[in-house]
């Protein structure tokens, strides 16, 4: 069986998360949404449909797919979707199964479909529909936010526990519940670190580190080669690969690549891909009249409400800021941004934004990408034509809101 999974018309709301991947690449927890979805359905081939700005680097990112709609009867599952057991879940297993053309919908949207050879994302509405009462659909920012908790019991228990006796692990390294602690190929564990698994699990996958004096507390997820500096205190967050993480972490997700070196609080934020925060940088994740929290809906152009009290930054890919900088409850920085400066920043600033509060400029697009790809460099990387032009046409298009 052939499996389609397509972005629709709501995925403009999770920009700039969004602006450079599909949305089924952004992260969950130890997996993103596309490998929950692969993960739970069995099938023999995969089809991706995407914006057409998405095109050069989602074929980069997956050659094992078929970029486009499929030419034979698949399953249509929404990129959107979190494929954690539930009705939902079942329900498109038993629709795969009888490969008969009708849509499951929830709440006015399609979450899947099977549907014939020539099928198009506009042709699923014109289906045979089908109500699913639950299922879990990423809408806005701040679901990431809601659902971390939840991807992080359901990813972690997938790892098989191994700490002790584990050659990366100093002796005078501490465990707490060894049973619910992985640690990967090569990766390290040094002097005087605490792994506190009593709360949930901890994931270090190949190469991760966590350095001396370091507390994790479970749930964590620490990606690929990534680390956690001395001193470092990291709680319920997920971190992708090649990450640095220093001060406080809580409830966060990392991206690829991302630097927060040293010290500062960053909690209930989602940061994207080379992104680097300065020393002392701090984010705000509740008001001080502990009121919801609303964030900027750039597709909107207008604030929404949350329904959340503890909402911290979105951070978008490439972007950075400079020693000492805060972010207010609730900001949205955009793609490629360079911030610096006292005081709270904005808390909505465009892409490709230069400068410090309330006086913020474009970013010039040879001087970013000539920073980018030194940091690329950095990495041992070197930047595709795919995402060059992708990101030239981001800043090409850049949109300044109040």
């Amino acid at each position: 069986m052939t499996l389609c999974v397509f972005e629709d018309a709501a995925a403009p709301h999770l920009a700039p998360l969004a602006s450079t991947r599909p949305v089924f690449d952004l992260r969950l927890a130890a997996r993103t949404l596309l490998d929950t979805i692969r993960d739970a359905i069995p099938h023999d081939a995969l089809a991706l449909v995407v914006r057409p700005s998405l095109a050069g680097v989602t074929a980069e990112a997956h050659p094992d797919a078929r970029l486009g709609a499929p030419e034979t009867a698949a399953l249509w599952v929404s990129g959107r979707f979190v494929a954690h057991d539930g009705p939902a879940l079942n329900a498109i297993r038993r629709l795969a199964a009888d490969a008969l053309p009708r849509a499951l919908v929830h709440d006015g949207k399609i979450v899947a479909a099977f549907a014939l050879p020539g099928a198009t994302v506009e042709m699923l509405a014109a289906l045979p529909t089908e109500t699913v009462e639950s299922a879990h659909l990423i809408g806005r920012l701040w679901d990431f936010n809601a659902v971390l908790r939840d991807a992080l019991a359901a990813d972690l228990p997938r790892f098989v526990a191994n700490a002790s006796g584990h050659p990366g692990l100093h002796p005078s390294a501490i465990v707490a519940n060894p049973a619910q602690v992985h640690l990967g190929t090569s990766a390290r564990v040094f002097p005087g670190a605490i792994l506190n698994a009593e709360a949930g699990w901890i994931v270090l996958d190949e190469g991760a580190e966590v350095h001396e004096g370091a507390v994790v507390r479970g749930p964590v997820y620490v990606g690929k080669g990534s680390q956690v500096k001395p001193l470092g205190f990291v709680e319920g967050s997920a971190i992708g690969p090649g990450c640095k993480i220093g001060g406080e972490m809580h409830s966060t997700v990392f991206l690829a690549n991302s630097n927060k070196g040293h010290s500062g609080f960053v909690g209930n934020a989602y940061v994207g891909a080379w992104c680097n925060f300065g020393a002392g940088t701090d984010t705000s994740n509740l008001r001080n009249d502990y009121r919801e929290v609303e964030m900027f809906d750039r597709e909107d152009g207008a604030y929404a409400p949350t329904g959340q009290q503890f909402i911290g930054l979105i951070f978008g890919d490439h972007s950075k800021c400079s020693i000492g900088t805060t972010f207010n409850t609730g900001t949205v920085v955009g793609v490629g941004c360079n911030l610096y400066g006292a005081g709270f920043h904005d808390r909505h600033i465009p892409d490709f934004s230069w400068g410090e509060p309330g006086a913020y400029v474009p970013y010039r697009f040879d001087k970013f990408i000539r920073v980018a790809e030194a940091v690329y460099q950095r990495r041992g990387r070197s930047m595709s034509d795919a995402e060059r032009t992708l990101l030239k046409h981001l800043a090409e298009h850049r949109l300044a809101y109040p």
